[in-house]
């Protein structure tokens, strides 16, 4: 990899990097022509393993949607590593797992180990000598070209001029970058710049506490990189729920209900692929004893037909095997190009799934209270 973030922030006044739930997304994003990938935390709760972000996924985890991205794409990958993954050491080999793993840059923050999303309530730092110690070992093990990025949550509890005396502490420690996390005025944005040595990144994730500032405005004051981390994702799940729907809308749920009583009862089917007339179905049905599917792939050689067309020839099962995907990868690129062209998603909220809906699919709310019942401090 010829390119790293080091380079990229000179070439870049700012540098953009979007995140990528997937191999698939990261080729999409490096066609619309951006330049840097990120593997948000979150992005690997939420999409691979459908749990929210609170600190339930491992590095192995992580190391793995990683291994994936990097098998497909040369770009640089910055990836959120959490608090580290444990003890001085642990983190050490975390910084070595990742460079093994290729990653480029990552960033450790300072919340406690039961850590939250950097947008929610209830967030609790350690102090600056934990961090302290978490950023000297992470630079034990990290190289010449390699970003360390740490990352700081305190500007919710502790104000901005707390954020700048950690920053510093962090820089001396050998933290190669800053990420305020959470910032809610330029002007934060501009007084950071203007007391910080190394590139600042800012956060601008959707439905969050920081408002979608421009690509140029975010410049003006100062910020070296900026980070879109789920825009793509929060594209993707609108797209593949309003797919879901639709197939459901037209009739999916009888389909199945019947084919589960035919497997019930111990029948076999058949998939006749690539059937191109509903005549053909119709011969199939009146001659074969068991259980038809039709294959509705769009773009393909059978054409689209609706439920109704195929149940009255006989059809049983009808398999919609890619829809969402394909509507989730449309929804994928127009964001990654929107992104490199005009520096913000604002005119395309209305296309993304919202943080409540997201935290409603995955029962979010009552994880976080189940958190806060065991760490009560009562």
């Amino acid at each position: 990899m010829s390119k790293n973030f080091f380079s990229l922030i000179k070439k870049n006044k700012p540098l953009k990097v979007v995140g990528t739930i997937n191999a698939y997304s990261a080729l999409l994003a490096e066609k619309a022509g951006l330049e840097a990938l990120y593997i948000s935390g979150a992005g690997v709760a939420n999409a691979s393993y459908g749990i929210p972000d609170l600190a339930m996924t491992s590095k192995d985890n992580v190391l793995e949607d990683l291994r994936r991205i990097r098998g497909v794409s040369e770009l640089p990958i910055l990836v959120d590593c959490d608090t580290g993954w444990g003890s001085a050491l642990s983190i050490s080999k975390t910084i070595k797992d990742m460079i093994s793993a290729g990653a480029n840059s990552v960033h450790i923050e300072d919340q406690v180990s039961n850590k939250r999303c950097g947008h929610r309530p209830n967030k609790e730092i350690v102090s600056d000598d934990e961090m302290i110690d978490r950023i000297k070992a992470a630079k034990d093990s990290s190289t010449k070209d390699f970003m360390l990025m740490a990352r700081t949550d305190a500007f919710a509890q502790e104000g901005l001029e707390r954020v700048i005396e950690r920053s510093n502490a962090y820089i001396e420690a050998g933290a190669d970058s800053i990420f305020p996390e959470a910032i809610t005025d330029l002007k934060d944005y501009k007084k950071l710049s203007e007391n910080i040595s190394v590139p600042i990144l800012a956060n601008i994730t959707e439905f969050g506490m920081t408002p979608l500032f421009s690509d140029k405005d975010l410049a003006n004051v100062g910020v070296d990189i900026i980070l879109h981390p789920l825009s793509a994702f929060r594209a993707m799940s609108k797209a593949a729920e309003e797919i879901y729907e639709e197939i459901n809308a037209e009739g999916l749920e009888r389909v199945i209900e019947r084919s589960n009583a035919y497997i019930e009862a111990g029948a076999d089917s058949i998939f006749p692929e690539a059937i191109t007339d509903l005549k053909d179905y119709k011969k199939l049905s009146e001659n074969i004893s068991v259980p038809i599917l039709a294959n509705i792939t769009e773009f393909g050689m059978t054409p689209l037909f609706s439920d109704k067309d195929l149940a009255n020839v006989g059809v049983d099962i009808i398999l919609h095997p890619l829809s969402a995907f394909r509507a989730m990868s449309k929804a994928a690129e127009e964001i990654y190009e929107e992104i490199n062209a005009e520096g913000s998603v604002e005119n395309k909220l209305k296309k993304m799934q919202s943080r409540d809906e997201l935290y409603d699919v995955l029962n979010y709310h009552t994880y976080e209270e189940k958190i806060d019942n065991l760490y009560s401090k009562e």
